[in-house]
């Protein structure tokens, strides 16, 4: 019952002034999209490079742990273990501290291609949480490669997650 209305809100389905009353005949059955083939191009291993001021300790390798919403998710020691992952509901790459974390400290929009690859390259531009502001700032100086020899200048050990 909505008191603003003065009357009953029927849910999908039925009518009536109770709502006891079943429709059938605005109510018709629910067809699933057929599956969608995904070809996304796996690496072992991936370069984060370029992250300025606090948030530096996310600069290093990242190597592959497997998928999240079928594209590859990628996982460094650092900061007590963080995820490199993508969110097709974001259409974003993310550094989150597990597979598909909502909180995360970096992010950076990628629509997914024809090829529904969502080619972490074509980033131009992370946004950053800053503690300080208390928002993200965008830094375009990060850079995301599957070129793993960019981060030479950035020895963080990478080590497997326990779970």
């Amino acid at each position: 019952y909505n008191e603003v209305l003065g009357k009953c809100i029927c849910s999908p389905g039925y009518t009536g002034d109770d709502c006891n009353t079943q429709e059938t005949s605005l109510v018709s059955e629910a067809s699933l999209a057929s599956g969608t083939t995904y070809t996304v191009t796996n690496h072992s291993k991936v370069c984060i490079a370029g992250i300025m001021d606090y948030l530096t300790i996310f600069n290093g390798v990242y190597t592959y742990v497997g998928q999240n919403e079928e594209v590859a998710a990628f996982y460094s020691g650092t900061y007590g273990g963080v995820y490199l992952f993508y969110s097709r509901f974001y259409n974003e790459w993310s550094i989150g501290s597990s597979l598909g974390a909502s909180a995360r400290w970096l992010s950076c929009e990628v629509a997914i291609g024809a090829d529904n690859d969502p080619d972490m390259e074509k980033c131009n531009g992370w946004l950053i949480w800053n503690n300080v502001e208390g928002e993200f700032i965008m830094q375009r100086t990060v850079q995301a490669t599957y070129d793993v020899d960019v981060c030479e200048g950035n020895p963080i050990e990478t080590v497997s997650p326990t779970t």
